[in-house]
C-alpha cells in the first residue's frame, strides 16, 4: 500500500493483475453459460425421439413406428405415488432437499474409489440429468464430475424438483433401445407405467441403475434380489409396509415368465395389421416432406382401416389359403397317380 497526497492506492504486481483479469473471463463465462441455460434447455421444448402412432378408423392402436429408440413421455402427476418413492428410495434419498448434491454421496463415491469398493453412487437425480443432458457419463473424469457439477446447480436453480423427477423419469436409458419409465413399463410388464405394482416399480429403479446387468428379462435373479433389496429400504422409509412388499413381490416373481426372450423394443413391438402397417409406412414415404422424421416426430396417423374387419378378414384369408393348398396338393397326388 502507498500513500499519495493522503490517499490511499494500491499497487498490485502484473502478476495479480492477471490472475484477477483470467478469473473475471472465467466469472463471465460462467454467467453467460448460466443465462444461457434457458436456451440451452427448455423444459418444455425438449425434442427426444417419439414413436410414430397408426390408429384405424376407431382410433386403435395398429403398430408404432419407430428406430433404434422407444421413447413415451408421461408426466410425473400420472405416475402411482410407489413408483416415485421406489427411485426417490434407491437412487437419491435425500433428493427434496438438497441443492443438486450432497457432500456425504461425493465423499462416499472418493472413498470408494480410493479403496476399490463399491460403496454407492456420488450422484444424485439431478447430478445424474445434468450428466445425461451435457455430459459424457461413459468418461470417469474429475472434469466430468465438475461439468455435470456444474449443470447440476444450473438445473436446480431453473426448475422445481418436480419438473427435474419428470425430465428424469422421461430421458435415463431403461433397456434394449428403451428409454424413460413409461416405454420401460411397457416393454417389460405389457402396460404403462401409471399401472405399475410396488413390485414393478422397485424392479424399473433397480433396472436404472444398470440396464444390462439387472435387465429382469435377462438377468431374472438378479432383479429379484436386487428390487427385494429397494423394497426393504422402503418399507424401512416408510414409504409401504412388510405387508404390501411382500404381497406385490411374491405376486409378480410366483407369475414371471422365465421363459421369454430378451430382445430389443423395435422388434418385440405389436402390430395388429402387418400388411396394411406396410403399405401406411410405403405411403407416407410419398406423403412426408422436408425435415419430418416418421420414426422420431411423434405423429399420430389416423387411417381408414377398422380392425375388427380386418381380423374377420384375415380369418377368411387364412381358410382360404389352408383350402387353397389342400386342393393343390390332392391334385398333385392324383396326377402322380396317374
Amino acid at each position: 500500500w502507498k500513500r499519495v497526497t493522503g490517499v490511499q492506492t494500491c499497487a498490485l504486481p502484473i502478476s495479480s493483475l492477471g490472475i484477477l483479469l483470467l478469473a473475471g473471463i472465467g466469472a463471465g463465462v460462467a454467467i453467460a453459460a448460466t443465462v444461457n441455460t434457458i436456451n440451452i434447455e427448455n423444459f418444455t421444448e425438449l425434442d427426444p425421439a417419439l414413436p410414430s402412432r397408426i390408429l384405424d378408423s376407431k382410433g386403435r392402436l395398429i403398430t408404432e413406428f419407430y428406430s433404434e429408440e422407444k421413447r413415451e413421455l408421461i408426466a410425473i402427476k400420472d405416475l402411482p405415488r410407489h413408483l416415485v418413492d421406489a427411485l426417490i428410495t434407491r437412487e437419491d434419498d435425500r433428493f427434496w432437499t438438497h441443492r443438486g448434491f450432497t457432500v456425504k454421496s461425493i465423499v462416499r463415491a472418493v472413498v470408494g474409489r480410493l479403496i476399490g469398493r463399491n460403496l454407492g453412487g456420488g450422484s444424485t437425480i439431478t447430478q445424474q440429468l445434468a450428466g445425461t443432458l451435457y455430459a459424457d457419463r461413459s468418461d470417469i473424469s474429475l472434469k466430468r464430475k465438475l461439468v455435470e457439477l456444474w449443470w447440476a446447480f444450473q438445473l436446480e436453480r431453473r426448475y422445481s424438483k418436480e419438473e427435474i423427477l419428470e425430465l428424469y423419469l422421461n430421458r435415463m436409458a431403461m433397456g434394449p433401445g428403451v428409454y424413460g419409465f413409461e416405454a420401460a413399463s411397457k416393454f417389460y410388464f405389457g402396460h404403462s407405467a401409471r399401472e405399475a405394482t410396488l413390485a414393478e416399480s422397485a424392479i424399473l429403479v433397480v433396472t436404472l441403475s444398470s440396464p444390462y446387468s439387472y435387465n429382469p428379462i435377462d438377468f431374472p435373479n438378479r432383479s429379484r434380489d436386487r428390487s427385494r433389496a429397494v423394497l426393504s429400504a422402503m418399507v424401512e422409509a416408510g414409504y409401504a409396509t412388510e405387508a404390501e412388499a411382500q404381497a406385490s413381490f411374491d405376486d409378480y416373481w410366483d407369475n414371471f415368465d422365465y421363459t421369454r426372450a430378451s430382445t430389443s423394443a423395435f422388434f418385440s413391438r405389436s402390430d395388429e395389421a402387418p400388411w396394411f402397417s406396410e403399405y401406411v409406412h410405403r405411403a407416407l414415404g410419398d406423403l412426408l416432406y422436408g425435415s419430418i422424421d416418421l420414426y422420431k416426430d411423434g405423429l399420430t396417423v389416423h387411417t381408414t382401416l377398422d380392425l375388427d374387419f380386418q381380423k374377420a378378414a384375415d380369418r377368411y384369408m387364412k381358410r382360404g389359403i389352408e383350402l387353397a393348398n389342400r386342393e393343390f396338393l390332392a391334385s398333385s397326388s392324383l396326377r402322380l397317380r396317374e
